[in-house]
């Protein structure tokens, strides 16, 4: 099966399903297995809490059954961050063993105001490991309804957690000044034959695997394999049958059964067994052999293609004009060490031109580990340089990215030829190529605040590499640079006028101007740069040596000097002011938003009513004055989905003629690792969020707080999209900084396709809103075809083109 398609199960390798018909799952009755009723009072003694108070509810009038009640007071009256109940070993003295089931299922009521979202954690270990280990799922529960919330036992993704061997259920409730009420119904396990479970999967790739193992080994021409390695191979192939009769074994019974706490053993057999195929494939082949692969993948030194992976043959790119294209391919060495020549060789042919040699680059894949102890992945790309030095049995991916945005090549049809050449042995292969720029601009990166939360101060890139650090974040249209409280020019002195005497801007213009000149002199005409000021501590600290307290008028007239001081200073040094956004708490609370930062920013707006400020919360404010009031003070907000659910009196502000905040938002989880979908979270995130109508995306970060992958600091290695080079004085980009382009670049088009259809009147605007939505609902329909993207890509150029041909 094509390797376009993850698993969202955490299988890497695809699954052929063997199992009973979809039709005749359907018509299977689901069975249930309660884990947890409250029922008996005794319950309330075994369940750990933090922050929430407990109490059995009355049984109910309609179901006679009672509810787990959960109080959690006001944040400042409890201060935890995490209110939380767990369901530990206490409640479940043995494993629950869930891999014969599909979903962990419980109805919770929200009684109070609000929507707030409701977590469901599990684990496999017997301890909270500061929450390292769960696996977890939220649900935002609408004030007064009740909601069934289903976790797939799909979703369990953590190598520690075992579908079989579940110990500690946990609830999360929200932080916030509301004092709210939940209840928590009975809490199930349900299986529905319709939607699988981890032993049928296991099952289905296991039977899979057996499959492949004898078309492959029957595909294998045993003739042209050397005798050394016929002997070392083919003696295995007993053996992986062994192991394989033994899984199916267990998964068969497993089924009904369980697995037993075996899940995750059984499942590391068959993936040993599905990386060893791999070497069948490879056998019969000599020197080395080029594939295809999905480039949404962290690939293993080792990485090696199954019977489904087709042989390179060809490449084939198109393009609009103002972006980079990605093709990318795996190349394995065979038998022996391998230095291979990878060139580019212009082609010409009907209606082609030569490729230009700077419109394309070849990189490759360098390789490092997550986290100690842990198998390392080819995370970043590094530009080749020389020979491709693949060692015996390894393999590498290459990528070729095409350059339409910064090497001045013209709309066109061009052709080149891919050469791989064996510098040992002398074998060459050529694979042709084309590659098609379409007469379309983009819009300028400017249409989004595209923040990638970019911090130069506190990691080797901004250390050693700053001025390539911020020329590599601009060539992908990352706009926005954030500095933190601490280079602000505070403390101040005053006179007794309450005139500023000191205002010393050194630390912050050693932040602001070396940026600013690299900028300018990046390739790139006419992007704008932003910035985010950090004004965290400003009010407790903006004035030395004096008794003047934050809000007293005295402060606010010192405070006033000083925002205009600033403004002043960064405009001598080219930052305009309305490429400043004031930045003043992060990821505050509810209290602390209504409380703190909200009175703050109305502050900042009775002084200088054009000051830009952001925030990175807002859902979750019910109240209609205090909604007003944030809107009018804040110029941004963060956005999580839809923007009329998480802020009910939304449309009525517009209504009344108002402008509403822009919608920001952000993404912050580490993605270092082969089980998470990163098509999904960096590509599909270009989507979702033109469909939500955020003009601000951000991902957590691209740089900030980074050391050396290749060091023993691998606290950032998951988050961040660029690091210093490991030998060399150069930027190197992860793979995932790719793949956030891609989404932005996507968003680029629909957007250009939207503007287009609206000035060629409102039939055009029709058919383009409904390709936009027959797009964005196949995409969401299987985030695990990573090809959906880039076909839906193509026929919105395809649709662009047309519109700016038509009169």
């Amino acid at each position: 099966m094509p390797r376009s398609r993850l698993l969202t199960t955490g299988a890497i390798l695809a699954v052929i399903a063997t199992g009973c018909s979809l039709a005749q799952a359907r018509s299977e009755a689901p069975r249930n297995l309660m884990l947890a009723d409250f029922e008996d009072e005794a319950v309330l003694k075994k369940i750990l809490v933090t922050g929430v108070e407990m109490s059995l509810t009355d049984k109910d009038a309609v179901t006679g059954r009672r509810a787990l009640q959960c109080r959690v007071r006001p944040f400042s009256e409890h201060g935890n961050h995490w209110p939380r109940i767990i369901l530990g070993t206490d409640v479940f003295p043995d494993p629950i063993d869930a891999s014969s089931y599909s979903k962990i299922v419980v109805t919770i009521r929200n009684v109070t105001e609000g929507l707030p979202p409701v977590k469901l954690s599990v684990t496999s270990l017997t301890y909270n490991d500061g929450g390292r280990n769960w696996d977890d799922m939220a649900w935002y529960i609408p004030e007064g309804e009740s909601m069934r919330c289903e976790f797939p036992l799909a979703a369990i993704r953590y190598h520690k957690n075992d579908p079989s061997e579940i110990r500690m259920l946990m609830f999360v409730f929200v932080d916030h000044e509301i004092d709210s009420t939940y209840r928590i119904d009975s809490i199930q396990l349900v299986d529905d034959p319709a939607e699988g479970s981890p032993a049928r999967t296991l099952l289905e790739r296991t039977e899979s695997v057996s499959k492949q193992l004898d078309a492959t080994h029957s595909a294998v021409n045993w003739d042209a394999v050397p005798a050394a390695m016929r002997a070392e191979i083919r003696p295995k192939v007993p053996q992986f049958r062994k192991q394989i009769r033994k899984t199916l074994a267990a998964a068969r019974s497993g089924v009904t059964a369980g697995l037993g706490g075996e899940y995750n053993e059984h499942t590391e057999i068959v993936e040993g067994i599905e990386r060893q195929l791999g070497r069948l494939v490879l056998a019969d082949k000599r020197d080395f052999y080029a594939w295809q692969n999905t480039r949404y993948l962290n690939v293993y030194r080792d990485e090696r293609p199954d019977l489904a992976n087709p042989p390179l043959e060809s490449i084939n790119v198109r393009m609009a004009m103002d972006e980079f294209r990605d093709s990318a391919f795996m190349v394995n060495s065979v038998g022996k060490d391998t230095r291979l020549e990878v060139a580019i060789r212009p082609s010409t042919g009907p209606d082609r031109r030569p490729l230009p040699a700077d419109a394309v680059q070849i990189r490759h894949t360098m390789y490092f580990n997550f986290k100690a102890g842990q198998e390392e992945l080819g995370d970043v790309l590094t530009v080749l340089d020389g020979p491709l030095e693949i060692p015996r049995d390894q393999s590498r991916q290459v990528w070729l990215t095409f350059d339409a945005r910064l090497s001045g090549i013209e709309p066109g049809e061009y052709g080149f030829d891919l050469v791989l050449r064996d510098m040992d042995t002398g074998t060459s292969r050529t694979y042709p190529g084309s590659l098609t720029v379409w007469a379309l601009g983009l819009p300028n990166y400017d249409v989004l605040a595209n923040n990638g939360y970019v911090e130069f101060f506190n990691c080797e890139l901004g250390a050693k590499v700053r001025p390539q650090g911020v020329a590599h974040m601009k060539r992908y249209g990352l706009n926005m640079v954030l500095v933190y409280w601490n280079y602000m020019p505070f403390p101040v002195e005053v006179d007794d006028d309450l005139n500023i005497t000191t205002f010393d801007t050194s630390n912050l213009e050693h932040q602001v101007r070396p940026v600013l000149e690299a900028w300018k002199a990046s390739p790139g005409n006419n992007q704008r740069l932003r910035w985010i000021f950090s004004f965290s501590y400003l009010p407790e600290r903006l004035i030395a040596n004096r008794s003047i307290k934050y809000p007293d008028p005295q402060w606010r007239k010192v405070f006033a000097q000083w925002l205009e001081r600033l403004y002043a200073a960064t405009a001598q040094w080219g930052v305009a002011k309305e490429d400043i956004a004031l930045f003043l708490r992060d990821e505050s609370n509810m209290s602390v938003l209504l409380n703190v930062e909200l009175p703050w920013a109305e502050l900042i707006k009775s002084v200088d009513p054009n000051a830009i400020i952001m925030c990175n919360r807002g859902p979750g404010i019910r109240d209609r004055d205090a909604s007003f009031r944030f809107y009018k003070a804040f110029d941004s907000m963060l956005s999580r989905g839809d923007r009329d659910e998480q802020y009910p009196y939304l449309a009525e502000w517009i209504a009344l003629g108002n402008t509403p905040p822009e919608l920001w938002t952000y993404r912050a989880n580490d993605r270092g690792d082969r089980v998470h979908n990163l098509y999904s979270y960096y590509r599909v995130y270009g989507w979702d969020n033109f469909n939500f109508g955020i003009i601000g995306p951000g991902v957590w970060t691209y740089c900030a707080r980074a050391q050396s992958p290749w060091g023993d600091n691998k606290e950032m290695v998951g988050h961040c999209l660029a690091f210093k080079h490991r030998d060399k004085d150069e930027v190197v980009h992860s793979r995932r900084y790719e793949f956030y382009r891609e989404g932005v670049d996507d968003y680029r088009y629909l957007y250009a396709l939207r503007q287009l259809a609206e000035s060629k009147g409102p039939s055009a605007l029709s058919r383009a809103e409904q390709l936009i939505g027959q797009a964005s609902d196949d995409i969401a329909a299987d985030v695990t075809d990573t090809t959906r993207c880039d076909r839906w890509r193509v026929r919105i150029a395809r649709e662009i083109l047309r519109l700016k041909a038509a009169p």
